[in-house]
Order: structure tokens, then sequence, then C-alpha cells
């Protein structure tokens, strides 16, 4: 079975740019916004029982992807691993 690769789009002005970024000034300028001290994660904010549990799939997913990249020895990983697990479930106290 051969794949169809998608259309090539027609390049309408072929002259360079005045100023041209290479790949590496992007990644800097990006990794810079990331560094600065005011910048942050925005916070989750979870309404229903569904989106919690798309939020936990999404979590378990990237844990999974940690150890996969970084090695299932790493002691750190499986630490946050856990954290997280608890700070996910909570155990319920019954009366």
């Amino acid at each position: 079975m051969q794949q169809r690769l998608p259309r090539a789009t027609k390049v309408k002005n072929k002259q360079p740019a005045d100023r041209q970024i290479t790949a590496e000034q992007l990644l800097r300028e990006a990794k810079e916004i990331q560094l600065e001290d005011d910048f942050r994660k925005p916070k989750t904010i979870i309404n229903d029982p569904e989106e919690l549990a798309e939020y936990r799939l999404k979590k378990r997913k990237e844990f999974e992807d940690m150890i996969r990249r970084v090695g299932r020895f790493n002691l750190a990983i499986w630490v946050k691993v856990r954290v997280e697990g608890v700070l996910m479930h909570p155990i319920h106290n019954t009366p």
C-alpha cells in the first residue's frame, strides 16, 4: 500500500527575507522565556469528575513517558510518581 504525501504548497515570494532567523535563535528565545522568573504554568481548574479523569490520565502518561525516557532505575522519578499518586487519590476517612 502506497502512502500519499500532502502536496507541496507553492511559494509566491522566493526572495530571501531581510532578516533571517535560525532554528538556534528560536530555541534560545523560547528557553529564555521559560527561564524568566515570572513565567508560571497556568493553573488547571477541574470542574467535574470527567475532567479529573482526563487530568489523571494525562499526568499518568507524562510519568510513564518520563520513566521510559530517563530510565526506570531513576529513584527520583518513582518518588515523584508516588507523591503524585497520593495527591491524586486521597484516602477517604470513613467515620
